[in-house]
């Protein structure tokens, strides 16, 4: 049974299989009949365009005042079969030849995803068997990023399942036998709601929990929804473990390749939106970076006797199984700050994730490029985008109209839930997204901190982080100085921003280092990034008349200069 469920889908001898909206084949094999067991196709605009599967529509949130929203699948893109053990094994090679930006994993057979970024990725039979499932399949409607990338580009963007699938692809790459980290990897983003990081802090309030928290529980809920051969397939697999692995405070040290500095996660965050929004080349090789990287055990000085030094060395020997032949999440800045926290006192007691020396040009690339996607979705219009989105939320839960079951929704429809069944302002945001009448940026200030603290490390006595780190709070601020410059509340918006653009990467380590690793001071560090800045941004909607924009500018001035923000000379406008 095991070697069936690793098999490929060759060794497996699975036909081709093709999904609805995909031109027909001359081929007798690629045109075998068949229906795809897509369930809850039925669009609330309108009946889904499905005549060639069977559909079965039901109702996934009884008790919701938009019962009529049901799960939707995307349009499958048209897809022409690659031959599965095709991987591409040096993608930074092919910076030059990246496919369009607007390609998108997509099915090409039974196990075989078409890829942009590694071409094809074949995927184990306890894949096929998890991404069949409810909660596989609503993580297709959530986008790579916070704001839905449809609303941010002319073309469709990446989702969260479509990410959680390359990670998978890299965590089975690097650690092959490792399926506990690969199923991290897969089911790491389950627990994300509607916008992604947009609305963790509102989960966490109203759910108690947090997405990695949450991602276990709704990865429990789609072994629950597997049929009984696929359960008999997924017998191994243990949720606290796999929970173990995607919290970033797990103890499983493990759990560092999949959230650390550097990661399985990020590796592909970054370069399936620098390529999925067209922001240039790829610096780095995102699959040699991923098997460059190492969960080292260093042998301490007190192993002395032969006991512990078998035991050490077995657990570097460990860690290199699978080694193979040689991106807009605020949260990322206390992730990494947590990281920081614990990775001296750590070294050398647990394993940690180091980096082959030979990895160094791509692990650089990867902070270049991750410094790009930043500078990105900085800009004025994304950044406004994502706020006019999180303003519309917050003055739902400020009414009490978001129920629970609004974080089960998938970014489409909590936007249509935003414009029908919530406040007026909040739909006149997101209509104002849709029409491109975007709220422009106004002012900018830098906050400056006592001392040499760090922008990234939380302060509870912080004014600023008081005042604007609570969405609460921050409602209260914007609907005064609107009122001061006599606009509406949902006219303003004022934003605190730590960016995450540069990140410490793990010491460098050589092979020979790996054999007989005794004294850290012997490795290598690379350069750390400059520190974060606190970045004071307010908006104001898109057509305010000039007066209107004067007031407003004086009254941040007050206001923001009480909490010890001080005017960008390079931003500020009157």
């Amino acid at each position: 049974m095991q070697e069936d469920i690793e098999k490929t889908p060759e060794e497996r001898n699975h036909p081709i299989m093709w999904y609805p909206g995909q031109p027909e084949s001359d081929s007798a094999t690629e045109s075998a009949d068949w229906q795809t067991p897509l369930a809850d196709v039925t669009a609330v605009t309108g009946s889904a365009d499905v005549t060639t599967a069977t559909s079965v529509t039901h109702d996934p949130y009884p008790d919701s005042p938009i019962s009529e929203i049901s799960d939707e699948l995307p349009d499958e893109a048209d897809a022409t079969p690659s031959e599965a053990g095709n991987v591409r094994r040096g993608a930074a090679a092919q910076h030059t030849q990246r496919l369009p930006a607007s390609a998108r994993i997509r099915p090409t057979r039974v196990g075989v995803f078409a890829d942009p970024l590694y071409d094809v990725i074949p995927v184990a039979q306890w894949v096929e068997d998890l991404l069949a499932t409810t909660p596989f399949k609503r993580l297709a409607g959530v986008s790579l990023s916070n704001a839905p990338g449809d609303l941010l580009f002319e073309w469709r963007f990446p989702s969260r399942l479509e990410h959680s699938i390359g990670a998978y692809h890299l965590a089975r790459l690097a650690r092959p036998r490792d399926r506990a980290l690969q199923a991290a990897a897969l089911a790491h983003d389950l627990g994300h709601g509607p916008f992604s990081h947009l609305t963790e802090p509102l989960m966490r309030e109203r759910l108690g929990m947090g997405h990695e928290e949450r991602s276990a529980i709704m990865l429990r809920q789609a072994l629950d929804e597997v049929p009984r051969a696929a359960a008999r397939r997924l017998a191994w697999l243990d949720i606290d473990e796999v929970a173990g692995l995607m919290s970033p405070t797990g103890a499983d040290p493990r759990g560092r390749l999949l959230n650390g500095l550097l990661d399985y996660d990020n590796i592909d965050n970054i370069a399936r939106f620098l390529v999925a929004a067209d922001l240039g080349d790829l610096s780095y090789d995102p699959i040699a970076l991923a098997r460059a990287l190492r969960l080292v055990a260093p042998l301490s000085e007190q192993a002395t006797s032969r006991e512990e030094l078998t035991d050490g060395r077995q657990a570097i020997a460990d860690s290199e199984v699978g080694a193979g032949n040689h991106q807009y999440e605020h949260e990322d800045a206390t992730q990494e700050a947590y990281h920081e926290a614990h990775k001296d006192g750590a070294s050398s007691e647990a394993p940690q994730v180091m980096l082959l020396a030979s990895a160094e040009d791509d692990a650089l690339g990867w902070r270049d490029d991750r410094a790009k996607v930043y500078r990105f979705v900085e800009k004025d219009a994304p950044h406004a985008t994502h706020e006019m989105i999180r303003k519309a939320v917050e003055l739902a839960a400020s009414l009490g109209l978001l129920p629970t079951v609004f974080f089960d929704f998938t970014d489409d429809q909590a936007l249509r839930y935003l414009e029908d069944y919530t406040t007026r302002e909040g739909a006149w945001l997101v209509a104002q997204i849709r029409s491109g009448q975007l709220h422009q940026a106004l002012w900018l200030g830098q906050a400056s901190l006592p001392g040499d603290v760090d922008a990234a490390q939380a302060l509870p006595d912080d004014p600023l982080t008081a005042s604007l780190g609570d969405w609460r709070r921050r409602l209260k601020l914007e609907a005064m100085l609107a009122a001061e410059a006599g606009l509406l509340p949902h006219e303003v918006i004022v934003t605190l921003m730590v960016s995450s653009a540069g990140r410490a990467l793990p010491p460098l380590v050589t092979t020979s280092q790996l054999r007989d690793l005794r004294d850290n001071s012997a490795l290598r560090h690379l350069p750390k990034p400059t520190p974060p800045r606190r970045m004071v941004s307010v908006f104001v909607a898109h057509g305010a008349g000039r007066d209107y924009r004067w007031r407003l500018h004086t009254a941040v001035e007050r206001a923001l200069s009480r909490l010890g923000v001080i005017a960008s000379e390079k931003r500020q406008s009157s």
